[in-house]
Order: C-alpha cells, then structure tokens, then sequence
C-alpha cells in the first residue's frame, strides 16, 4: 500500500512540475571561445594565457551555454569559420531536453532571432539551415556576420530569442558581455582568421 502512494505522489508530482512550466522564459547565458588554428588543432580559451599564442586560425566560436530549471539547455555557437579562402560566419542553437532517465533530445526551434548593438539577425535576413534538429544561420554576404563578432568582441551584450511549439514557447537568452581576456582572444582570432 505504501508503494502504491509513493507511485501516485511520484506521477502527481511530475505531472505539477510539467504544468507549472511556463509559457514565455528569460534565463542568462555565458560566453566562452574557442578556435582552431590552421593545423586543426582545438585550442580552449581557458587554457590560452595571452591573445599573442594566437598565430593561425580556421575558427573561431564565441560558445554560450543557457540553461532553463525546465530540463532544457540552449547551447548557441556564433563562428567564423575559413574555408580555402572563403569566411562563414554563423550562428547556431539548439534545444537540448533532459529527461528522467538523463537521455538528451534535440527539439525543433521553429524561430530564431538574435541582437547585438544595432544589429538584428533573423532567418530571414540571414539563410537558415535545420540540421538534425540544429538551428543554423549562415550570413551570406559575411559582412553583418564579422560586425556581429566584432560587436561582441568590443562588449556588447548579446540577445537571443526562440520559439518553439512545447513550453516554454518563447524562450529569451540574455548573455553579458565577454570578459576583458575572451574578448582580446576573440579580437586577436578574428583579426587572423580575417587576414
């Protein structure tokens, strides 16, 4: 009989918790950079002492990581990216849901829009890419793409907003400005990768 009311207690509270998710969200992301150099080599932003290491690259990605207390995770990846001689800038996102039994899944965005300074990105002005369930906007002229790095590299605060057909329906990403160190790092890979 005891189990039977923790059986029931269990089921009526994921059945609270699942309702009591809202409908519209706003959660802080943080910035971290990475990059690869013209070798292939990843190199970490935590693990590069100074933004002179910087030589060479074929990317650069400015990485935030959001989480909601809804069991969702929104990574995003803002990159440039050199192939041969042509740059990609990029924008990327995903809605990573967690369940009970710690399985992932990619769930479908059906909007995106992101902003820094006066510049507002949106998958009509940029192409947009669903891949796997990722959300991919690609700049096609790579003019708005390296302003929106260099935007971020000179510190200002990035916005992205999302929406999606389960709750939280419309999700708002508020990411401060880089640190002092990550935006020297992403200045300098900018800077290389652009030359």
């Amino acid at each position: 009989m005891i189990r039977l009311w923790l059986l029931c207690f269990i089921i009526m509270s994921v059945e609270v918790a699942a309702s009591d998710t809202p409908e519209n969200l706003s959660i802080k992301g943080s910035f971290k950079f990475t990059m690869i150099d013209s070798s292939g080599s990843l190199m970490l932003g935590e693990y590069i002492s100074s933004a002179s290491e910087i030589t060479s690259a074929s990317a650069c990605y400015l990485a935030v990581s959001a989480d909601d207390d809804y069991f969702f995770s929104y990574p995003v990846d803002i990159a440039l990216q050199k192939e041969g001689d042509i740059l990609i800038p990029s924008f990327t996102i995903k809605a990573l849901y967690i369940d009970e039994n710690s399985n992932y899944y990619i769930k479908p965005i059906d909007s995106v829009q992101f902003k820094v300074a006066d510049l507002s990105v949106n998958e009509t002005s940029w192409q947009k890419l669903v891949i796997k369930n990722n959300t991919v906007l690609f700049d096609p002229t790579t003019d708005k793409g390296l302003l929106a790095f260099h935007h971020l590299t000179l510190g200002q605060p990035l916005n992205v907003e999302l929406a999606k057909s389960e709750k939280p329906y419309n999700v708002r990403i508020e990411v401060l400005p880089l640190s002092q160190k990550t935006a020297r790092l992403a200045r300098k890979c900018m800077k290389v990768i652009d030359s």
